[in-house]
């Protein structure tokens, strides 16, 4: 790779503003304070009762059921988070013009900007690519009996608000279909469900696959992205070569509670829903 050099002599101004990408894992995610270290290189765990099934008894006659026969042995249900994973930025340029002041913070915009999307890759490939549950079979189903489908598969196993996970090319379409509403700063569904709208494959085997008119949406327990601070720049100074670099990183664990299913939808690619 050439190092970028400063050689253009037109008249430097500051860059325009960006508005923060909305509407994806991040607005649907609760994000905790983390516990202290060694969680960024072991991750987390913890016991959830989300998923706990109860049971209607009967009432029988002349003696109620002792309490050994209402017994169903449920145990602990330990959810796991994802491998801890960092989040890397990295800036090069010549040192004409450019100070380490300068580096730092072109590098930590870096962070900032691409941090969301590259966690929601991970995101894809690791907690949603093997989900086991898919209440609808393996076939592709219209978008309005999909997200049907999640909403009432997870209100029969899990004990709050499915959170939905849906590829952002999708979005139109839920939007025309009238199937999400503004709460805050996020999306729900009409029953409430957050929805996010991720940089999700079509398929999470088949990263970088996207508007095939038929995708995976997905359904999982109250997610969780625990995360440190923006890492301190590394900046170094290469004065054989006249070069400066920097580079951050964030560390990032995620999880999602008890709960995940997955069911294929297909829509019409032609302009309509």
């Amino acid at each position: 790779m050439t190092t970028p050099t400063r050689t253009d002599h037109r008249v430097e101004v500051t860059a325009p503003p960006v508005t923060p990408y909305q509407y994806g894992l991040l607005s649907v995610a609760l994000l905790p304070d983390p516990p202290a270290l060694p969680w960024t290189q072991v991750g987390l765990r913890y016991v959830s009762d989300a998923c706990a099934q109860g049971q209607v008894g009967e009432m029988p006659c002349p003696r109620p059921a002792t309490p050994a026969e209402k017994r169903m042995d449920e145990g602990e249900t330990w959810v796991n988070s994802g491998d801890p994973f960092p989040v890397i930025a990295s800036f090069v340029c010549g040192t004409v013009g450019m100070d380490e002041a300068r580096a730092r913070t072109h590098v930590l915009n870096g962070l900032a900007y691409a941090e969301q999307r590259e966690i929601e890759k991970q995101f894809a490939v690791t907690m949603l690519k093997d989900i086991a549950r898919k209440p609808a079979g393996d076939g592709a189903v219209g978008l309005l009996q999909g997200l049907g489908v999640l909403e009432q598969d997870a209100a029969s196993v899990y004990g709050g608000q499915p959170t939905i996970h849906v590829p952002r090319w999708l979005q139109p379409y839920f939007s025309t279909l009238r199937l999400i509403r503004d709460q805050g700063a996020k999306k729900v569904s009409d029953l409430g469900s957050p929805v996010g709208f991720g940089n999700y494959p079509d398929d999470p085997a088949k990263p970088g696959v996207i508007g095939t008119g038929e995708a995976w949406i997905f359904a999982t327990g109250t997610v969780r992205a625990w995360r440190t601070g923006p890492g301190e720049p590394l900046v170094t100074v290469d004065v054989t070569h006249n070069q400066i670099s920097a580079l951050s990183e964030r560390v990032y664990a995620l999880d999602h509670d008890c709960y995940a299913a997955a069911v294929k939808v297909q829509v019409c690619t032609g302009g309509a829903a």
